[in-house]
């Protein structure tokens, strides 16, 4: 796969600090889907973090986007890190008042929970 760079290497190197941010997220997403794809869980979480991170300095919506595909990714291999991710996406969803999408959330978060026999938790 070969990526080109849009605009000449000049415009990229002197262009504005949200066309850079923009266009890293874009080959972030890229590659989080080809680590996926790869069934490279791991990579393919901590690739969607560094993506949700750009996206945060954005001030974008994207951002809770790609945390709770890292987290859905982070699920498949450590539950406790992926519930970690989930709780600050709800925290985001009630933040930017999307309270039925934070309440979906905890609701997979008490799935989780009840799939580990934890119990206590799931309430």
């Amino acid at each position: 796969m070969s990526y080109k760079f849009e605009g000449g290497f000049l415009k990229n190197l002197f262009g504005s600090k949200e066309e850079r941010y923009d266009s890293a997220c874009d080959y972030y997403k890229q590659a989080a889907t080809q680590y996926k794809l790869g069934k490279d869980w791991e990579r393919s979480a901590l690739v969607n973090l560094k993506a949700a991170k750009l996206h945060a300095k954005l001030n974008s919506y994207e951002a809770i986007d790609f945390r709770m595909e890292a987290g859905n990714m982070m699920r498949k291999i450590n539950t406790a890190e992926a519930i970690k991710l989930y709780d600050s996406c709800c925290e985001s969803y009630c933040l930017d008042n999307r309270i039925s999408s934070a309440a979906r959330l905890k609701k997979k978060i008490a799935e989780i929970y009840e799939e580990d026999l934890e119990y206590s938790l799931a309430s």
